[in-house]
């Protein structure tokens, strides 16, 4: 894992349960949001009221799901670890040709990487002030 996430003395309760589909919904909402606006405004700039705005939720929502926006960008980071993690289909490529198998896994963590270069750049800065994300 690239980052370690919160304690779970500093995680919402909420998220030791099964979500409703609503809030299911509205997480969901609130870490695209998230997303947006740190990879906009960048961490220390970014505001809860924007990414409740943007999610299309109460402010007093955000809190339902995360305790800070720190935990909101852990949850961010989270999704994009996962998809660059596993960036795409399965290979259509002969797999008995260790090569090609070797070049299409490198490339597509390349083009996974290039399409979140933003919050890899917020994830370096970030690891500079906060052990946990380090």
């Amino acid at each position: 894992m690239l980052w370690r996430m919160p304690d779970r003395e500093t995680a919402s309760p909420t998220l030791a349960r099964p979500l409703r589909s609503d809030a299911a919904r509205n997480r969901r909402a609130l870490v695209q949001a998230a997303r947006e606006i740190f990879e906009r405004d960048g961490f220390v700039s970014a505001r809860i009221t924007d990414i409740a705005d943007r999610a299309g939720v109460a402010h007093g929502s955000f809190y339902s799901h995360f305790p800070d926006k720190r935990a909101a960008l852990a949850a961010v980071l989270d999704d994009v670890q996962e998809e660059m993690l596993q960036p795409g289909a399965a290979p259509t490529t002969d797999l008995s040709d260790p090569a090609e198998v070797i070049e299409r896994a490198n490339r597509a963590y390349l083009e996974a990487y290039q399409r979140n270069a933003r919050l890899m750049v917020l994830l370096e800065q970030v690891a500079t002030v906060d052990e946990d994300f380090l």
